[in-house]
């Protein structure tokens, strides 16, 4: 979970504080996970909607989300993943149209 939020924390080119390795990762992460709670929770009625929906799935909506707010291209790469996965990965290469019958 560090790795990730220090990954997030560079994306937004966020610097660690001086001294960034004493303190506790609560307050070292604490602009990201603010950052993060401004994007998530004012959609979350939508998001909640969709991963209720067939085939809805809370972390891959989630993703699909952030995904689209750290690259500014509406991505929904999860949800994609999560179809090829369940039709199996041999079946998708296959046949990628699998994907949507």
């Amino acid at each position: 979970m560090l790795e990730a939020l220090s990954l997030l924390e560079e994306a937004r080119e966020i610097s660690p504080p001086i001294g960034a390795g004493r303190l506790p990762p609560r307050a070292r992460f604490r602009q990201i996970l603010d950052f993060l709670r401004g994007t998530i929770c004012p959609k979350a009625d939508e998001i909640i909607k969709k991963s209720e929906s067939k085939g809805g799935d809370l972390a891959a909506v989630v993703f699909d989300v952030l995904v689209s707010v750290f690259t500014g291209i509406p991505a929904p790469c999860a949800t994609i993943s999560k179809k090829i996965a369940e039709i199996g990965l041999e079946k998708f290469c296959i046949n990628p149209t699998k994907i949507v019958d």
